[in-house]
């Protein structure tokens, strides 16, 4: 019998697994398409570039993509342009002759220019909520996640404290605490103590991708979700952000955030 493994995944492998109408929708939101361009090899992103202001809706053929790359990243091309693909940001077209063209679907094309030339609705309103007679600076706020993040590792490995909502959830249902079969508090698992071993970064990473696993159960929408995820990435530590314009399950997974420790919410 194999030993589990714990396996990360980073964000262009995450979307992945997501269905066509799913990126379809999250495309539709600017900074989306800026934390999935961000994450693109930089070949990948110079092909979008040269296809960024093209307004015809006309294949080019693959050939020609391929010549837009010197003689050592061709080799390499196929599995840029299958990536493209496979995020929907590319679309192949059968074409003249038998070859294959391609073209950039249109709302991550208009997105992802706006973000970089400039334009388009802000996504977030900084300094605009009143002020805060208890605001917090950035240090503090920094130790705060710290600390919200070790009482959860503190949890994992030895069950002290009473997480039994989300956070709860999210450690059982993805491995890293298991449950006997007589019930009671969980333990920590083989993948937990693996968990354990990797960077803070990559655990929250890891944890985070694997609470979206559960929005379903907290009737929640993955795409609301996600376009918030990946907005509040572009924000500066030690402002105050507005929440009036959130959905419903903005403002819950908001919560979870806060449970978690990646969010601090004013009083």
């Amino acid at each position: 019998m194999s030993e589990e493994i714990l396996k990360t995944r980073d964000l262009l492998s995450l979307l992945q697994q997501f269905s066509s109408s799913t990126l379809e929708k999250l495309y539709a939101h600017a900074p989306a398409c800026l934390a999935v361009y961000r994450e693109l090899p930089a070949v990948a992103k110079q092909y979008i570039a040269r296809l960024l202001f093209l307004t015809q809706d006309v294949p080019i053929s693959l050939l020609v993509v391929k010549s837009w790359s010197s003689l050592a990243e061709q080799n390499a091309c196929d599995q840029i342009v299958e990536k493209l693909v496979l995020l929907q940001i590319w679309k192949k077209h059968s074409m003249m002759g038998g070859t294959v063209g391609i073209t950039m679907t249109k709302s991550f094309q208009d997105n992802i220019r706006t973000s970089i030339t400039g334009g388009g609705t802000p996504w977030a309103q900084a300094g605009h909520v009143g002020e805060d007679k208890h605001g917090r600076d950035a240090q503090y706020i920094v130790k705060y996640a710290e600390e919200r993040w070790e009482g959860i590792l503190n949890y994992i490995v030895s069950s002290p404290a009473d997480y039994n909502g989300i956070i709860r959830d999210v450690l059982v249902d993805c491995g890293l605490m298991s449950v006997g079969s007589q019930g009671g508090e969980p333990k920590i698992s083989k993948l937990g103590f693996q968990f354990l071993l990797l960077s803070k970064s990559n655990q929250v990473w890891y944890f985070v991708t694997q609470y979206l696993n559960l929005l379903q159960k907290y009737d929640m929408d993955n795409v609301e979700c996600l376009v918030f995820l990946l907005q509040i990435s572009f924000l500066t530590v030690g402002k105050d952000y507005a929440i009036e314009a959130m959905t419903d399950s903005q403002l819950k997974l908001l919560q979870h955030l806060r449970e978690f420790g990646l969010i601090y919410q004013r009083k």
